[in-house]
């Protein structure tokens, strides 16, 4: 079984901890080919990956993604039904997650629908917040991050793009955010007004790529310029286009 968590406040806030990542959590049955990810700046000198109980850190190389997205690649497989830790080499090797290998590689791409949307601001003594919120539904439970690219046209000619983590829930539901965040900023508030065309890329753990989702945020965006309202109340969004490959689970 598979074990999400969410990232509290307080870790929210203490910005010295970025860069942001996946996997974070206890998970089980984790592929052999498995691929980490971070968010916002580069990990190179900052994770590790080991063992369980050792101190040597496993090979591994650092590919970068483009935008704010960095990807952690083992130079050999994993192995089986193993218990490995990914870590923090700056913090006293703090663990950020408990991983067990299970006895397969995952060459299968992940899938998700679009549930919802909504725009949500804030303003706090921490600072101030504006994102646009995805909600999904039927995801995959093994997503990690997803490629945001937001356009003002159907072409995407020129999009402004970003790699954000995906957080999931039992049955099925995910979520992520795009936006002005507190402690990270990929798409400003005029990026969000401006770019209603959405493409959405998922990955999961093994780095595989999900057929791309479009969607249209228009409607959303102007009923809350309408409205004069900091947020705005999930709505249907307009999907206009998607592509998914069917994927099956090998969880039990």
């Amino acid at each position: 079984m598979w074990l999400f968590t969410l990232v509290n406040l307080s870790y929210a806030l203490d910005c010295d901890f970025n860069p942001m990542h996946a996997p974070n959590g206890t998970f089980d049955n984790v592929p052999l080919n498995l691929r980490p990810f971070a968010v916002s700046t580069s990990p190179e000198n900052f994770w590790a990956l080991r063992k369980e109980a050792e101190q040597l850190s496993e090979d591994v190389e650092w590919f970068d993604l483009g935008g704010n997205g960095f990807q952690m690649i083992p130079t050999e497989d994993l192995e089986p039904n193993t218990e490995y830790r990914l870590l923090s080499v700056e913090y006293q090797d703090q663990t950020f997650a408990y991983l067990t290998t299970g006895d397969e590689v995952d060459s299968e791409a992940p899938e998700a629908m679009v549930d919802t949307v909504e725009r949500s601001q804030s303003s706090s003594e921490w600072g101030d917040t504006d994102k646009l919120v995805f909600n999904l539904i039927d995801a995959s439970e093994d997503i990690q991050v997803v490629f945001v690219e937001l356009s003002s046209d159907e072409t995407f000619s020129a999009p402004h793009q970003a790699w954000e983590l995906v957080y999931g829930y039992e049955g099925g539901d995910a979520s992520f955010s795009v936006g002005q965040g507190l402690c990270d900023s990929t798409a400003p508030s005029e990026v969000l007004d401006n770019n209603h065309h959405v493409r959405l890329t998922f990955y999961d753990w093994a780095g595989n790529p999900s057929e791309p989702i479009l969607v249209d945020t228009q409607y959303e965006q102007s009923l809350r310029k309408k409205v004069g309202c900091s947020s705005v109340e999930p709505v249907s969004l307009l999907l206009f286009g998607w592509g998914l490959v069917g994927w099956r689970t090998r969880r039990r």
